[in-house]
């Protein structure tokens, strides 16, 4: 695995690996010094954080997960366009009670961004996931998807 991208933008910076022509991790790092690449993806994700649309997902591999976190994970990958809750998308993946199980999935997701945990929300605590709530918040915003997440905690805005 070689890192191959840095996209600066606002006060962090989206940091991504590839092996091939796959991007197999990706992670959003405060502490990365933002340098000016000409990789190929670099303006895939330059586009996402300037418009909140990916117009084309670059290829990706999910490594280092087991068969049932790698089918929730695909469920959220294809699911992109939605808010879930934890519940909702583990019964959706086949996993009727499993919404503790898709939490702990979005704290392991390889991908995020491509796998987008951000879309998946607590119905008690909607920005809560491991890293910075405001994180989150932006790219919920960013993407227009906000009057969603209000709409699943039925919270008028």
């Amino acid at each position: 695995m070689e890192k191959v991208g840095i996209v600066p933008y606002a006060d962090w910076t989206f940091v991504y690996w590839t092996e091939g022509k796959d991007i197999v991790r990706t992670l959003l790092d405060i502490d990365a010094k933002p340098v000016p690449t000409t990789r190929v993806y670099d303006k895939v994700f330059r586009n996402y954080f300037n418009t909140g649309n990916i117009e084309e997902m670059p290829p990706f591999k999910i490594t280092g997960v087991t068969k049932n976190q790698y089918r929730l994970l695909m469920t959220l990958y294809k699911n992109w366009d939605s808010v879930l809750t934890y519940g909702e998308l583990a019964k959706k993946a086949g996993f009727p009670n499993g919404g503790r199980f898709a939490g702990s999935c979005m704290a392991i997701n390889p991908l995020p961004l491509i796998v987008p945990c951000h879309h998946v929300i607590g119905i008690k605590n909607a920005f809560k996931f491991t890293g910075d709530a405001n994180i989150k918040k932006y790219m919920l915003t960013i993407e227009r998807r906000m009057d969603d997440v209000w709409k699943k905690l039925k919270i008028k805005r």
